[in-house]
């Protein structure tokens, strides 16, 4: 997810500071009015743990883009990126990096990969999703289809309980405070995987940890700048 990826699969350095925006797609169209430049200088790629973002990283990117942006950290502290909305088709938005890695959500959920190694092709989250947005607890399934090694599309069911956590705040500002914790947790026989949110009030996910896939584990996803 970067300039300098040498491994297969979400590998251990992402590197990037953005993306570029002539990624091509379908659907509605490419995002419009979010190209001040042609292409964004990635950083070097490096073998150890990347240290996350400053302050000053995020502001150089921030105003060097417009439009939706996100900062996409491993779970296991090897590398992070930003990556910028490139497509919205529907309810689903499209953020990618530019080398064509891209992440498809639906109101913050991962629904889809792809460039990143065994990926997610695409997800049925409508029960889940409702019960997270809503902050509400409750019991709904959850599907998703990965490409295995051999590009065959393997379906997984998992059967997810949607639970509450206590109520916290990232910074002092409204737009980040008083936000729910949501825990998303999933089984489908030994495979087990837990997704949690911080939601606001307007069902809008601020930060999240989603799980992508047995390959790659866990994401950590926060919405730098909304469409609003």
């Amino acid at each position: 997810m970067g300039a300098g990826l040498a491994m297969t699969g979400f590998v251990r350095s992402l590197g990037a500071l953005a993306v570029t925006l002539s990624l091509a797609g379908c659907g509605s169209g490419p995002e419009t009015g979010a190209n001040p430049v042609a292409a964004i200088k990635a950083m070097i790629a490096r073998p150890t743990p990347q240290p996350p973002p400053t302050g000053a990283d995020i502001d150089r990117v921030l105003a060097a883009t417009t439009g939706p942006l996100i900062l996409v950290t491993r779970g296991d502290g090897h590398g992070w990126a930003t990556m910028l909305r490139i497509e919205r088709n529907g309810a689903y938005d499209t953020y990618g990096t530019a080398d064509r890695r891209t992440l498809t959500m639906r109101n913050g959920i991962v629904t889809a990969t792809r460039g990143l190694g065994g990926d997610l092709m695409s997800s049925d989250i409508s029960g889940t999703e409702a019960l997270i947005l809503s902050r509400r607890t409750g019991d709904a399934p959850r599907i998703m289809r990965f490409l295995d090694g051999e590009d065959r599309t393997q379906t997984i069911r998992f059967d997810c309980k949607v639970s509450l956590g206590r109520t916290q705040s990232i910074e002092p500002d409204t737009a980040k405070s008083n936000l729910q914790l949501v825990t998303e947790s999933c089984a489908n026989g030994a495979l087990r995987f837990a997704n949690t949110y911080l939601v606001d009030r307007q069902g809008r996910l601020v930060r999240s940890r989603q799980w992508i896939g047995a390959q790659n584990a866990h994401l950590r996803i926060e919405m730098l700048r909304s469409a609003e």
